[in-house]
C-alpha cells in the first residue's frame, strides 16, 4: 500500500507534465492501477471540472469534454460533472451518450427539475417521445407551479399522439399564465387533430381577434372550416392569409380545394397551380395525378 500511496502522491505533481492515462502506466503496475479505478478524488475532479468550464467558455468542446470526462472519473459521484458533460455531449450530437450521463445525474441526484428537464430534451431529439413526456413529468412533479413545463410537456405529449393529454396542459398553462396568447393556438391545433372543430374555432378566434397579422393561423382555421363543411369560410380565411403572406403556397392549396367543394373548378385549379409553383408537394401531386400542366 505505501508504493502505491507514495507514487499516487508523486503524480499529483507530475499531472501537469504527463498525460494521465501515460503516467498511471508508467508509475503504477496493474494491480495499484486497479485499485486506483475505485480511487475517489474529488479535489482532483474538481480541477478539471473547472478547467472543462474554461474550455467550454472559450468554445472548445472537444477539451471541455476530455476535462469533463476526466471529472467524472475521478469522482464518480460528482453529479455537476455529469450533467456538464452530458451538455457537452448533446451539443455535439452524441445524444445516448447524453442521455446516459443525465441518467448518471439523475441517480445521483433525483431531485434536480433542470436535471430531467435537460434528458427529456435529448430523448425528444432522439424521436423518443414517450421518454420525454415521462422526464417531464418527474419534472413537474417537483416543479409543479412551472407554467413552462406544461407547455413543454404538452408539446411532447402531441408529438406521442396523446392529443387529449396535451390539451389537459396547455388548458393549465392558460390558467397559470393566461398572457400566453401562442398557447390557445397550440391547443387549436390539438383540439382539430381529435376532431373538436368548435373548440378549436373558439380558440383560433381568440387568438385572431388579438393579433390578426400571422398568415398561419388564417391557414390553420380555415382547414377547420373546411372539416365542418363551412367552405365559404374557410375560403376567406385562406384569401385573407394569402393578403398577409403571398407566398405561402400551402394557403393557395387549401383555398383550391374549398372552391373545389363548391364546384368553382378554374379557380380551384389556378389555386392549385399557384401553391405547385411555390413548391407545395402535394399541390404538385394532385396535379400530376389528373394530368394537369403546372
Amino acid at each position: 500500500m505505501g508504493y502505491g500511496n507514495n507514487l499516487f502522491r508523486l503524480s499529483y505533481y507530475l499531472l501537469p507534465i504527463f498525460s494521465t492515462l501515460r503516467l498511471q502506466r508508467w508509475l503504477f503496475p496493474s494491480k495499484v492501477r486497479r485499485r486506483m479505478a475505485d480511487f475517489r478524488n474529488p479535489e482532483f475532479a474538481l480541477a478539471y471540472h473547472r478547467k472543462g468550464d474554461a474550455c467550454r467558455e472559450l468554445g472548445n468542446m472537444e477539451l471541455a469534454l476530455k476535462n469533463y470526462l476526466r471529472a467524472t472519473q475521478l469522482d464518480s459521484e460528482f453529479t455537476q460533472a455529469f450533467l456538464d458533460l452530458g451538455d457537452v455531449l448533446k451539443e455535439t450530437g452524441e445524444l445516448q451518450k447524453a442521455a446516459e450521463c443525465y441518467t448518471k445525474a439523475v441517480e445521483l441526484d433525483p431531485s434536480r427539475t433542470e436535471t430531467y428537464i435537460s434528458r427529456a430534451n435529448v430523448y425528444g431529439s432522439m424521436g423518443d417521445h414517450e421518454r420525454e413526456v415521462a422526464d417531464y413529468d418527474s419534472a413537474i412533479a417537483l416543479s409543479p407551479t412551472d407554467p413552462l413545463l406544461r407547455g413543454r410537456r404538452g408539446a411532447a405529449l402531441i408529438l406521442a399522439g396523446r392529443h387529449m393529454e396535451a390539451i389537459a396542459d396547455y388548458t393549465r398553462l392558460l390558467e397559470l399564465k393566461p398572457t400566453f396568447l401562442w398557447v390557445r393556438v397550440i391547443r387549436a391545433d390539438a383540439y382539430a387533430a381529435v376532431g373538436m372543430n368548435k373548440e378549436a374555432i373558439d380558440d383560433y378566434n381568440i387568438f385572431i381577434g388579438l393579433h390578426p397579422e400571422y398568415a398561419e393561423t388564417y391557414v390553420s382555421r380555415g382547414k377547420v372550416w373546411y372539416n365542418l363543411g363551412e367552405y365559404n369560410k374557410a375560403i376567406e380565411d385562406h384569401t385573407c392569409a394569402i393578403e398577409l403572406a403571398p407566398d405561402l403556397a400551402e394557403a393557395y392549396f387549401n383555398r383550391g380545394l374549398s372552391r373545389e367543394e363548391l364546384g368553382m373548378a378554374l379557380p380551384a385549379i389556378a389555386d392549385f397551380r399557384a401553391a405547385a409553383q411555390l413548391g407545395d408537394a402535394d399541390a404538385q401531386d394532385l396535379l400530376r395525378l389528373r394530368g394537369i400542366f403546372q
